[in-house]
């Protein structure tokens, strides 16, 4: 009688002494350690710059994202592409355009809506995290609870009034993506760690390249996406 033992870990199905792929792998990265695929979030594909920045994310059902930065990094345009509509977001200095029309001016404390020229403002905590945005006579417009990692707890606001949310970073929740954009590299709550390597790793050989914070969110952040 041949008796046939299995055990399946991490996508593998282990056979008699073969390893076999019982199924795709959720995560794939290119050759500098840039994450090009997230299948639990229905990420198929993502393509990087020459400076290994996300220049085009696209879902399994073809909706995308696209981004457009300038020589030094900085982020100036952001495509949105779903279901045939698209939204354009530009990035000019400090006011935000949405398809032409500028809807945001941000300051050191908050922001105005272009639309009627009122005032928001952030109240944040000792790590910089906007925990309630208030509007001109004091009312919460948006309350954020975070888990340690930046994740949005239950207890948060519904509705969400604008996108700078943990250490006051721009979180993209198009298509699901669920990534702030911390300017060096783009990183992931859900994960606890960034999409591509810190470029200053070799500094840090007892830590991970995608690490946040030095794994210890309670007592340090990453301020620009790198050590």
């Amino acid at each position: 009688m041949y008796l046939l033992r299995k055990m399946v870990l991490a996508g593998l199905l282990f056979s008699a002494g073969v390893n076999m792929f019982a199924q795709e792998s959720a995560y794939a990265y290119d050759a500098n350690g840039n994450l090009t695929k997230d299948l639990n979030k229905n990420i198929v594909d993502i393509q990087y710059n020459s400076l290994n920045l996300p220049s085009r994310i696209v879902f399994k059902n073809g909706d995308n994202i696209s981004h457009v930065y300038s020589a030094d990094g900085s982020k100036l345009r952001t495509v949105w592409v779903a279901d045939g509509d698209t939204l354009t977001t530009d990035y000019c200095g400090n006011v935000i355009y949405e398809n032409g029309v500028p809807v945001r001016l941000m300051t050191d404390v908050g922001y105005i809506a272009l639309s009627d020229t009122s005032y928001h403002y952030f109240i944040k905590d000792h790590q910089g995290n906007v925990r309630v945005v208030a509007d001109e006579h004091g009312n919460a417009e948006e309350v954020n609870d975070y888990y340690a990692f930046g994740g949005l707890m239950s207890t948060s606001s519904r509705q969400s009034v604008q996108p700078y949310k943990y250490n006051g970073k721009e979180l993209d929740r198009k298509g699901g993506l669920g990534w702030y954009d911390y300017g060096a590299r783009m990183y992931d709550a859900a994960l606890g760690r960034f999409m591509k390597t810190d470029r200053f790793s070799e500094k840090y050989v007892s830590l991970s390249p995608y690490q946040y914070g030095a794994n210890n969110p309670v007592n340090n952040i990453d301020v620009n996406g790198d050590s």
